[in-house]
C-alpha cells in the first residue's frame, strides 16, 4: 500500500488532470490523501467535495483553513499516512501508466534506496511531445534505476523507514524552497539513496501548487540557511593515470564520499576495471595510457570556454601528472590552486572538499 498525498492551492484545471491521471494510470494498491492547502474558490471546494463523497473508499480530504505553504502542508500530510510508502505529488503534474508501481519497485530494489523521484524533462535533444517521449523512451525503460544527488519535491516516493528514522520536512524551509534537497541531505546522511525510477514519468508544469507570495529576498533567505548547513556543491575532475598506484577501491570510497556530499564528479581512468554504480552526478570516462595526457590537455582547454565559478573547483590527480600539468602556463594559470594530488591517502582531501564547499557557499550568501 502507497499513501499518495496531494496538495492542492485552487487551480482547478490543473487539480483535476491530476487526479483524473492518477485515477486512470495508477496500477498498484494505494489510497489519495488531498491536502486542501487553504483553497478560496469555491469551484474547487464543490469539486474535492465531490470526490470525498463520491470515491470515500479510495479518496480523502484534509482542509488547511488557510495556505500555510509547501513544507507545512506535506509534513502535515506525511502525520496522516500509514502506509509503508508514501508518495509526496503535486496538483501541478500529470502522471503516466505505471507511474507509481515503478517508484515502488525502484524502493523495494534495495533497502537503502529511500527517495525516488520520476523522470519530469524532456530532454532539448528530444524533438517530440511529453506523450511521445514516455512511449519511445521512459515506457522502454521500465524496471530501469539509476541513483541520483537529491529527491526533486514536486513528486517523490519516501520510505516508511526513512520518515521513522528522519521524520519530515525542516521547517525552517517554510514556506517552501530548498526543503526537498535539505531533506534528501539529511536522508542520505542517515543512511539512504536518493534514485530516478526511469521507467516513470510524471510531468511537472511547475510552480502552480505553492499559491503564496514568495520574493527573492525570502528565495535568498533560504538559500542561505541551506548553504550555511551544508556548502556549495562543487565540480571535480578526478584523474587516474595509473601513476599514483591507487586502488581503485579507494576511488571508489573517495567518490562515493564525495557524491553524498552532492558533488559532481568526473573521474577519468587509464585502468579497464572500475567499481562504481551509475549516478546522475558522476561521469565516468576510460582513456587509454598512451593517450591520457593528451586527453587530459584537450578537456581542460575545453572547460576554459566557461566562465571562472563554472570551471572544475578541483582538478586531483598523480604527483607525476600535476608535475606534466605544470609545465604548461595557459592550464597552470587559468585554474589558481584547483590543483591536488591523491598520492598517498584520500582522507586530508575530504577536508579540503569542505573548505571549498564552504568557500563557494559565500557567493551565495
Amino acid at each position: 500500500m502507497c499513501d499518495i498525498v496531494l496538495l492542492v492551492y485552487d487551480q482547478l484545471a490543473y487539480t483535476k488532470g491530476c487526479v483524473e491521471s492518477i485515477l486512470k494510470n495508477t496500477d498498484c494498491p494505494y489510497r489519495l490523501l488531498i491536502i486542501d492547502n487553504g483553497s478560496v474558490k469555491e469551484e474547487t471546494l464543490q469539486y474535492l467535495d465531490t470526490l470525498a463523497r463520491t470515491r470515500p473508499d479510495r479518496i480523502s480530504v484534509l482542509r488547511n483553513e488557510r495556505n500555510i505553504g509547501y513544507v507545512r502542508a506535506v509534513n502535515y500530510g506525511l502525520s496522516q499516512t500509514t502506509g509503508q510508502y508514501v508518495c509526496v505529488i503535486s496538483n501541478d503534474t500529470l502522471v503516466y501508466p505505471g507511474w507509481l508501481s515503478e517508484l515502488v519497485a525502484t524502493a523495494e530494489k534495495d533497502s537503502s534506496i529511500g527517495l525516488v523521484n520520476p523522470q519530469w524533462m524532456i530532454p532539448k535533444r528530444f524533438y517530440g511531445s511529453k506523450d511521445t517521449y514516455f512511449k519511445k523512451v521512459v515506457h522502454r525503460q521500465q524496471g530501469a534505476s539509476i541513483e541520483t544527488d537529491w529527491a526533486r519535491g514536486f513528486c517523490f516516493l519516501v520510505t516508511r523507514r526513512v520518515l521513522d528514522k528522519i521524520g519530515g520536512l525542516d521547517e525552517a524551509f517554510a514556506p517552501a524552497y530548498f526543503d526537498d534537497w535539505d531533506y534528501s541531505i539529511r536522508a542520505i546522511k542517515a543512511g539512504f539513496r536518493c534514485a530516478c525510477a526511469l521507467g516513470a514519468f510524471v510531468w511537472h508544469y511547475k510552480n502552480v501548487t505553492y499559491g503564496l507570495e514568495f520574493s527573492n529576498d525570502s528565495l535568498r533567505w533560504k538559500g542561505k540557511i541551506f548553504y550555511r548547513r551544508w556548502g556549495a556543491p562543487i565540480k571535480i575532475l578526478l584523474l587516474d593515470d595509473q601513476n599514483g598506484r591507487m586502488p581503485v577501491s579507494d576511488f571508489a570510497c573517495f567518490i562515493r564520499e564525495l557524491l553524498n556530499g552532492q558533488d559532481r564528479v568526473t573521474f577519468v581512468s587509464a585502468r579497464a576495471d572500475h567499481v562504481f554504480s551509475e549516478h546522475t552526478n558522476m561521469r565516468y570516462c576510460r582513456v587509454p595510457q598512451f593517450w591520457f595526457r593528451p586527453y587530459i590537455i584537450l578537456r581542460l582547454l575545453d572547460n576554459l570556454r566557461y566562465h571562472k565559478l563554472k570551471r572544475y573547483d578541483m582538478i586531483i590527480t598523480s604527483k607525476k601528472m600535476l608535475d606534466s600539468l605544470r609545465s604548461i602556463s595557459i592550464i597552470w594559470n587559468s585554474f589558481p590552486q584547483r590543483f591536488y594530488t591523491y598520492d598517498g591517502k584520500f582522507g586530508n582531501l575530504l577536508a579540503e572538499v569542505a573548505k571549498l564547499k564552504q568557500k563557494k557557499a559565500q557567493s551565495f550568501l
